[in-house]
């Protein structure tokens, strides 16, 4: 199977991941933009680029964005593409445009996309030939909305999460996306409750989050250990991991017929962390802890075993308004 890699902002994963056992399988990296001109879905990864004077934090954005073009130059000399996130609502100013147009120059062959109106401004800019994704921030509930995301140039199409058990479906989704010359797509490690009702509010939140308030994270919280109040978490310990759309590295032999791409969710991972679930799902094999290869499942408090009866337990406190 071939992956979709993420980058998680550590500047030594790219030469981990081209050096890794697995690098053959390897057929994309996607990452974010400099934080201060692109938001992208999620807390911005700038660990590595913070800076004490006086005890006065900084970002380091332009080490950031050389650090970038590193990683844009690595994986292009390996024929890796480049995808660049615009996981965000609304529309794409100058500033960005200008911005996104450098990468491109450089070597961004693609983009995720996280509005329709955004999708146009793409198409209009950079046509037919490069490489367009929907992000998960696109809702599409049925063949007919993703249908008509094709009809409007994505060209990379990545299988609405809630749809990842759905066979019958999906063999109805690779009909289409063949037929147009479409690749195919499937974010395999996400685990989040399928249909679940808090998605676009905990969606909406990620994009905004600010550069000053991640700084802090990172200085004051060093483990990232985070303390979680989303209600959708209660149900998944509940109703158990079946109800979620993860896909264990064990079964993605069963989506070979679909010719996907498969998407490892890591960006709020540690490198070493990225590194066993892409061998995970690049060589279809794993046994044992759930929380070292699915992203809702990480900060459960013991051990997330796969199987029907399996459950992500998590702190009690945190669900005391459910």
């Amino acid at each position: 199977m071939q992956l979709s890699v993420p980058y998680n902002g550590d500047p030594e994963l790219p030469r981990r991941l081209m050096s890794s056992a697995f690098s053959s399988s390897i057929s994309e990296v996607y990452f974010a933009g400099n934080p201060q001109v692109l938001p992208s879905g999620r807390r911005p990864k700038i660990k590595h680029y913070i800076r004490l004077l006086n005890s006065t934090a900084s970002f380091d954005d332009r080490a950031y964005d050389d650090d970038l073009l590193t990683l844009i130059r690595l994986f292009n000399t390996s024929s890796v593409r480049c995808n660049l996130l615009l996981n965000f609502e609304g529309m794409l100013t100058p500033n960005m445009l200008h911005y996104i147009d450098s990468l491109v120059d450089y070597g961004v062959s693609a983009v995720t996309v996280g509005n329709t109106s955004m999708l146009e401004q793409i198409c209009r800019r950079y046509g037919n030939d490069f490489g367009i994704q929907n992000s998960v921030y696109i809702p599409a509930p049925d063949l007919l909305s993703v249908t008509g995301l094709l009809d409007a140039g994505v060209n990379i199409l990545l299988v609405p999460p809630d749809f990842n058990h759905d066979f019958d479906f999906l063999h109805r989704l690779a009909l289409v996306t063949s037929s147009r010359g479409c690749e195919l797509k499937i974010m395999v490690n996400e685990g989040c409750v399928e249909h679940c009702p808090h998605r676009a509010e905990d969606l909406s939140d990620a994009q905004s989050y600010p550069i000053e308030l991640a700084m802090q994270d990172y200085l004051n919280n060093p483990q990232e250990i985070r303390t979680l109040s989303s209600p959708c978490r209660a149900y998944m310990e509940r109703q158990g991991l079946s109800k979620t759309n993860y896909i264990h590295p064990n079964d993605v032999s069963a989506y070979a017929g679909f010719k996907p791409l498969l998407k490892i969710v890591g960006r709020s991972f540690s490198s070493d962390t990225v590194l066993i679930a892409c061998q995970a799902y690049a060589s279809g094999q794993y046994q044992g802890d759930l929380r070292l290869l699915v992203e809702n499942f990480k900060h459960a408090i013991m051990p997330v075993q796969h199987g029907s009866a399996g459950r992500a337990v998590f702190k009690p406190s945190e669900f005391r308004d459910v």
